[in-house]
């Protein structure tokens, strides 16, 4: 996953909007006292420096293990929640546990513009991070509880009644011969709340989205806080950006193998791990406190831009009332004085023409200031290109939805030469695994571009523009979608022979833990390019979607525009869970009666020879292509938009705090490829 510089999570001091001032944030900064007593002469002052430098590195790199223990966690956690979902005693329908694995992903980057706003008005960042840790800790330890009552079989002390699903003796919720199987008439429906131990399941999930957004807006932000040096806050962040990669790699490679391959104990095993992992982070964070580096809650900006949009459509309203009642009193002083052509149409004129839109009517009655208006204008903007980019962030938690249920119905058993790699018993990999390409490519790729081919191209005065790395990252995430698409029409091709077929054709049977799987005899292998494509897309769209929109935000709403950018990545997911929810309950291209089995096939209760319904999921994919297909053109014609109307002045002129915007540019932010000082257009 993607880690946004240090220029673009760093978060100022000073806000227009907030009403702010420097020496007011410096003040309210809390440093750990260095040395007690008297220091006096210079050998004091320079041990006073070293003793300072050491404990910043080593608050840095707490921040930096904690942050790698937390992925460790994160993803040991969820990296198989679909797989482990489908397993006994939960026996959860796969599109419903891919529903719960986006809604968690969801809440998680959703909830960090929510903790942003908390640590910024009231508890801070260190007191965020704590609650978080503790929320954090109670959600991982739901599966593992669950599981262990499981091993001794007292599952219904937490769970009640469990439902058994699709029954039979030999082939439990197998998905072969779909019309050979018996539904029980207890078995479990297509809603969330009616699968085995919803209850709990749910809880914890929800508990660990809440700590992962709380730490998600917290930590990264605390990590810079503890260095002052720009180069070495870039640094830390090349670091941090290396213990998120590092800590997935670890749960996705070991822990998710542990998981599917070792039996019950294995499962059971797999899944302590990230609860005693965060038990480690949480003990190392609150033990380094005095190292710490601390700032006083100050305020959110958030706050301050939502009374200023309600203060601006509630002024709207109020000034189209005043001028439709003003343009009566004028139509009835002109029907009884006709002909005198004085009228009093002046005043409601000059009155109209204060405000160019509704957010100017902010400025009603002195609440707010020009600039003021002018920075939350601009953040509208931004906004607009966040949303633009929600198809993206659809497409990509499919890896750990969709694409892992796709996955489990491939072969897994790995033959040839690829098979000559690994001894016998390693001849089976996880799904899950899959996503380790995703990995391996940013990490390998990232560098690549940075060190290598951007300044090639720099040099031949060639150098992409941030859109065009956007649109580029888009057009690349479209393609591993499509490629999931086609690989999925191919597996059920193979799988069903023909288009009239009601008995597979062409399969191997695989046992995952303790369920059996039907899957088609194509191999897993094929995935690879759909997830080395959203791992190329990832190299060049996240980072470069932040650095576009802090070019186009004021200087003083860079933490708000790093809240928001994590809040589209949420609603990207939860587009995902109303889409996959809707076309089930409308029973199109997932079937509810078949709990979820991709491979289905239902004859017609009137014509046992003749196919009524069927799942396709390779049609889903194709419509996830289309809705990026939009949201790439919607990205296009906001940056021909903004090519031809927005200037520099309009995105930053009119807060004090925001000064020259040229000299920002240049000096301070991110700066756009192609932009000089005598270039008044942003060039997007």
């Amino acid at each position: 996953e993607t880690v946004p510089s240090a220029s673009m999570l760093h978060r100022p001091s000073t806000s227009s909007i907030g009403g702010a001032n420097a020496n007011a944030s410096s003040a309210d900064e809390a440093t750990p006292l260095l040395i007690s007593g008297q220091s006096g002469g210079a050998d004091a002052i320079r041990r006073q420096r070293l003793l300072a430098r050491r404990r910043s590195r080593a608050a840095s790199l707490t921040i930096l293990l904690v942050e790698l223990l937390e992925r460790l966690a994160f993803y040991g956690a969820t990296a198989n929640l679909v797989l482990t979902l489908g397993q006994w005693p939960f026996l959860w329908v796969s599109y419903v546990a891919a529903s719960a694995s986006l809604l968690m992903s969801g809440l998680a980057y959703g909830l960090s513009l929510f903790f942003g706003w908390l640590s910024d008005t009231w508890l801070g960042a260190f007191n965020t991070c704590a609650l978080g840790f503790l929320i954090y800790l109670i959600g991982l330890c739901g599966l593992p509880v669950l599981l262990l009552l499981e091993r001794y079989g007292h599952t219904s002390a937490l769970c009640g009644h469990l439902n058994s699903g699709i029954v039979n003796a030999s082939i439990v919720r197998t998905a072969s011969f779909p019309s050979k199987l018996i539904q029980d008439e207890n078995s479990t429906g297509g809603n969330m709340f009616e699968q085995n131990c919803s209850p709990i399941v749910i809880a914890s999930l929800c508990c660990l989205a809440i700590g992962s957004g709380a730490l998600k807006a917290n930590l990264s932000p605390l990590g810079a806080q503890q260095i002052k040096d720009p180069v070495e806050q870039s640094r830390f962040f090349n670091w941090f950006y290396w213990a998120c990669n590092v800590g997935s790699f670890a749960a996705y490679f070991f822990l998710t193998y542990t998981q599917q391959n070792l039996g019950k104990d294995g499962r059971l095993a797999g899944y302590l791990v990230p609860p005693v992992a965060m038990t480690i982070a949480s003990l190392a964070f609150v033990a380094c406190r005095p190292m710490f580096r601390l700032r006083k809650p100050a305020g959110s900006l958030l706050t301050r831009v939502v009374r200023l949009l309600a203060a601006a459509v509630s002024a709207s309203f109020r000034l189209r009332r005043q001028r439709k009642r003003r343009l009566l009193a004028d139509g009835e002083s002109d029907s009884n004085n006709s002909g005198s052509g004085s009228g009093d149409s002046a005043p409601m004129r000059l009155h109209a023409a204060a405000y160019d839109d509704w957010l100017d009517c902010a400025r009603h009655g002195g609440r707010f200031t020009e600039g003021e208006v002018h920075d939350v204008r601009a953040l509208l903007r931004v906004v607009l290109i966040f949303v633009s980019i929600i198809p993206y962030w659809l497409l990509y938690f499919q890896m750990q939805s969709t694409y892992l249920v796709q996955g489990l119905h491939l072969r897994l058993q790995l033959d040839g030469s690829i098979a000559n790699i690994f001894r016998a018993r390693y001849r089976t990999i996880p799904p899950a695994w899959l996503s380790l390409c995703d990995i391996v490519v940013i990490i390998a790729l990232i560098p690549l571009l940075t060190k290598l081919v951007f300044p090639w191209l720099e040099r031949r005065g060639k150098h992409p523009s941030l859109a065009t790395q956007i649109l580029l990252g888009m057009s690349i995430a479209l393609a591993s979608v499509l490629c999931a698409g086609v690989l999925e029409s191919y597996r059920l091709s193979v799988l069903w022979g023909n288009s009239t077929n009601l008995w597979p054709v062409d399969y191997v049977q695989q046992q995952i833990g303790n369920m059996n799987y039907t899957a088609a005899n194509v191999s897993i292998m094929w995935q690879v390019p759909q997830y080395c494509l959203m791992g190329t897309a990832e190299a060049f769209m996240p980072v470069a979607c932040l650095r576009l929109a802090f070019q186009g935000a004021p200087r003083n709403m860079k933490g708000l525009i790093t809240g928001l950018f994590w809040f589209t990545c949420g609603c990207g997911s939860f587009v995902g869970v109303a889409l996959v929810s809707g076309l089930a309950g409308a029973g199109v291209w997932f079937q509810p009666s078949e709990q979820g089995n991709p491979n289905c096939r239902l004859a017609c209760s009137t014509d046992p020879t003749r196919i009524c319904a069927e799942c396709h999921m390779d049609f889903y994919f194709y419509l996830l292509s289309g809705i990026q297909l939009g949201g790439l053109l919607l990205f296009a014609l906001l940056r021909s938009r903004y090519r031809l109307a927005t200037s520099v002045d309009d995105f930053t002129a009119g807060s004090a705090a925001v000064g020259d915007a040229v000299s920002q540019i240049n000096n301070n932010g991110p700066r756009l490829p192609g932009y000089s000082a005598n270039r008044r257009n942003v060039d997007f």
